[in-house]
């Protein structure tokens, strides 16, 4: 188990914009409300599921559909796995190994063998086999190489070449299957504002971008290297951002509405409307780095 620490590239992202005209999305959690915002469809019906419905607990804090089609329900006390009518909940018993670690669930994820992930607030990450129905537990290999046992994975991923990513709270983690080991990438940078990862995205081209504290990144994977993306309002100044919450791709339109910005090849800034909350980048081509 390792940490990299990469270096943020100092050269302008460009766009090919011929042979690449999809859009990156980029929510941004600012010091900023949210006004004016209206649901477009008002009919939409909502059925409240509780603990009088069989849930462990109240809190739900994270929600994942597998590829059967059972729902999973992450809660401050277990792991609740729904077929539509009844749940089956995995909670923390001590004196099995195999059970649920203890502890708030902030993620879940499902590889494509059919494994779920599940990471804690505080105090890691579990694989649940669902043939087997058994946890593993991850917390020391995840923080065997950071300066403090806590590590929060905040996000997860698996590229298209089966490669699993962990956003946390010490940087990009990637899981080496064949030794069961982490490695680690932080960003080796003055202004950087934290290793903190709290997004990432796999665009079609395959470029992983990467959403830190205020900042986003693109992630060269063959050399191990960040490239910032600069952020700056329309008036040319460095926005107060405070967190990069969701990054997506649209189907190819500019998507300039709403007070979302375009990536600008020109001086390769993404710029951001500060009545809103989002922007937009076109994404980066792969031949055009």
């Amino acid at each position: 188990m390792r940490t990299v620490r990469s270096k943020v590239k100092a050269d302008s992202v460009k766009i090919n914009m011929r042979s690449y005209t999809k859009t990156i999305y980029v929510s941004i959690l600012m010091a900023l409300a949210f006004s004016g915002l209206r649901a477009q469809h008002s009919n939409i019906r909502f059925e409240v599921i509780s603990v009088d419905q069989g849930l462990s607990q109240s809190s739900v804090s994270a929600i994942m559909q597998d590829r059967i089609g059972f729902m999973w329900f992450g809660t401050q006390d277990g792991l609740n796995k729904y077929d539509g009518i009844n749940f089956k909940i995995y909670q923390h018993d001590p004196l099995d190994s195999n059970s649920i670690s203890l502890g708030a669930i902030s993620c879940i994820f499902e590889d494509r063998h059919g494994e779920i992930w599940i990471a804690f607030g505080e105090t890691g990450l579990d694989r649940f086999d669902p043939q087997r129905e058994v946890f593993r537990h991850y917390d020391r290999k995840l923080a065997a190489q950071v300066p403090s046992v806590f590590n929060s994975v905040k996000y997860i991923l698996e590229d298209g070449a089966g490669t699993l990513w962990f956003a946390t709270t010490h940087g990009l983690a990637r899981l080496d299957r064949t030794s069961d080991s982490f490695t680690y990438f932080t960003v080796d940078s003055t202004s950087s504002k934290s290793n903190r990862i709290d997004v990432l995205f796999e665009d079609s081209h395959d470029v992983l971008w990467v959403g830190a504290v205020g900042e986003v990144y693109q992630f060269d994977r063959k050399i191990a290297a960040f490239k910032g993306v600069a952020l700056r309002t329309e008036e040319g100044k460095v926005p107060d951002v405070e967190a990069i919450t969701a990054i997506f791709e649209d189907s190819g339109d500019t998507g300039i509405q709403c007070g979302l910005a375009p990536y600008w090849e020109a001086c390769g800034n993404m710029t951001v409307n500060t009545e809103r909350s989002t922007c937009i980048v076109p994404a980066l081509a792969m031949n055009s780095v």
